[in-house]
């Protein structure tokens, strides 16, 4: 199938953001090193290039996740050594066995350590709790007459676009949700992760 260029899918405005963006992210993973979080850059740019800013915005905030993680392991290792404890018993051994702890939960102790910017942490908060996990439960499950009623926002809008039983004027407009908010989270997210990458990576 072939894929139509973003100037046939987006007006130039719009065009110029995406080709921005995925230049921000195309440089943030020269700089992470992580096998991981090189693949799902990867992702993320190849879906702003081909103007599937759905899959961009949801792989996007999946590697907010592992970011976020990674740096509570970084900062909890930071504190073991500085606490002269053996590294194999610390928090950050801990952390890295298991399932990961509440995102909210690493935010606080990022901003209650000094680690984020309040201003930051809000904000980041924010587009998470707003965007990120309503876009992850519904994408997540199954979507149709035996799932649970998902809500976002007043009129069920994403939920029902997701079961397919929207009229063309519904599908236009969640399409217009769609290129007006994602663009805009994922400049937050790539903002965010480049400004704390140095501790995602080590600070001396």
């Amino acid at each position: 199938m072939t894929i139509r260029p973003l100037e046939d899918q987006f007006e130039p405005a719009k065009v110029a953001e995406i080709k921005a963006l995925k230049k921000e992210y195309d440089a943030l993973r020269r700089t992470l090193h992580g096998d991981s979080a090189g693949y799902m850059i990867s992702g993320i740019s190849r879906c702003l290039e081909t103007g599937i800013l759905l899959g961009a915005l949801s792989l996007a905030f999946s590697f907010l996740d592992m970011f976020v993680h990674d740096l509570a392991i970084q900062v909890a290792r930071e504190t073991d050594h500085g606490d002269g404890a053996d590294p194999a018993d610390g928090l950050a051994a801990r952390l890295a066995r298991q399932e990961m702890l509440p995102f909210e939960r690493y935010m606080d102790a990022f901003m209650r350590r000094g680690v984020v910017r309040e201003e930051d942490c809000r904000e980041i908060l924010s587009i998470y709790r707003n965007i990120g996990i309503p876009l992850h439960h519904i994408l997540s499950r199954g979507v149709g007459a035996y799932s649970r009623p998902l809500v976002l926002g007043r009129d069920n809008l994403l939920d029902r676009f997701l079961a397919r039983s929207l009229g063309v004027a519904e599908v236009h407009r969640i399409e217009e949700i769609i290129e007006d908010y994602a663009t805009q989270c994922l400049g937050r997210i790539v903002r965010f992760v480049r400004t704390y990458q140095a501790a995602y990576r080590g600070r001396s």
